[in-house]
């Protein structure tokens, strides 16, 4: 009995897919109902630590190769846990796809960490670059209005008088970065101070924008996995129907 009701409660787990295909999507994304996860989270822990791991490897080893494959998926089951191939029951599942179901479950969990993740770094560095960009604009006025004064004169406006302070929170804002800023500036800074601040400035926005791009695209290979997790949980749905009508049919 304890096999028969672990196998149903994936049942009642994947019920609710079909439906959180048809909510409204977010930021682009589908993802499923709390509800579903947090019934999930209970099975799951519910498991054997080592066929717990065994799943959380399984799903860790399908997000790296991009690709769901369930025939693959299964057959790993069969080869991990042989007892299976005789019916038995050492792990409380009677159905290897049980095992094989919540991997996949364990994949789309995975993968939404991760883009929620990315989505984290995108925003920040999108941030980061924007007040890359405001240091910029103020050099490039405090130069605009040098006139015929020489290279080497200070420059005493209240900008300049507070870039120091400025560049300081700048440092700090990038603090989470993979190439966190380390900008200084003379308490009294010349306009040659400040053409070299722009240049390394201009750099500095080619890096962080490249680590924006880095993040944007494992967003999007992140939101491309989830859709096709979703996919595979759908059709694993439509198959558990398809089986439960059946033996309804048959039992008529």
């Amino acid at each position: 009995m304890r096999c028969f009701s672990l196998g149903f409660s994936m049942l009642l787990l994947f019920g609710t897919v079909a439906g959180a295909q048809k909510a409204p999507p977010r930021s682009g994304s589908r993802s499923l109902p709390a509800e579903t996860v947090r019934r999930y989270d209970q099975l799951h822990a519910s498991l054997q630590p080592s066929v717990r791991n065994w799943v959380d490897e399984q799903a860790r080893t399908a997000l790296q190769r991009h690709e769901i494959d369930l025939s693959q998926l299964r057959s790993n089951v069969l080869q991990h846990f042989p007892t299976l191939n005789a019916g038995g029951s050492a792990t409380g599942f009677v159905d290897p796809m049980a095992l094989v179901q919540m991997v996949v479950m364990e994949s789309y969990k995975q993968t939404t960490t991760d883009m929620e993740n990315y989505a984290l770094q995108v925003e920040f560095f999108n941030k980061l670059k924007q007040a890359i960009r405001v240091q910029m604009d103020g050099i490039h006025q405090e130069l605009a209005a040098e006139g015929t004064r020489p290279k080497t004169a200070i420059c005493a406006t209240a900008y300049c008088r507070s870039l120091s302070s400025q560049l300081t929170n700048l440092n700090a804002t990038s603090a989470g970065s993979l190439h966190p800023l380390h900008l200084q500036a003379p308490a009294n800074p010349t306009y040659q101070n400040l053409q070299s601040l722009q240049a390394n400035l201009e750099n500095q926005l080619d890096s962080v924008g490249d680590d924006a791009q880095l993040a944007n695209t494992q967003l999007q290979d992140a939101m491309q996995m989830q859709q096709q997790t979703m996919s595979v949980l759908s059709n694993m749905l439509k198959s558990l129907n398809d089986t439960e009508e059946a033996i309804i049919r048959n039992l008529k």
